[in-house]
């Protein structure tokens, strides 16, 4: 399914329909890291299951939880920084 999906979206890229920004979301927003996820079978069976979610036209959703999981990880990595430089 995720082939097919990604076959999909690099079809659409070269043939002009969707701009390359597209794929590199749908990239990111498979491959986001989930809080909680840690073992192989639950990996497999989250990223198993985003394709079908994309192809229901759910990219607000995908794309949403996407950005508040990395700007979360953002603002702690940024916090680290300022932390570390302090000292």
């Amino acid at each position: 399914m995720l082939t097919q999906v990604l076959t999909t979206e690099l079809r659409n890229v070269r043939l002009l329909k969707n701009v390359s920004e597209k794929l590199t979301v749908f990239v990111l927003v498979i491959l986001h890291r989930v809080r909680g996820i840690i073992s192989y079978s639950d990996i497999r069976r989250h990223i198993s299951r985003q394709p079908s979610r994309w192809e229901a036209g759910e990219y607000e959703l995908r794309v949403q939880t996407t950005l508040k999981t990395l700007n979360f990880q953002l603002s702690f990595i940024t916090k680290n920084n300022t932390e570390e430089v302090q000292n």
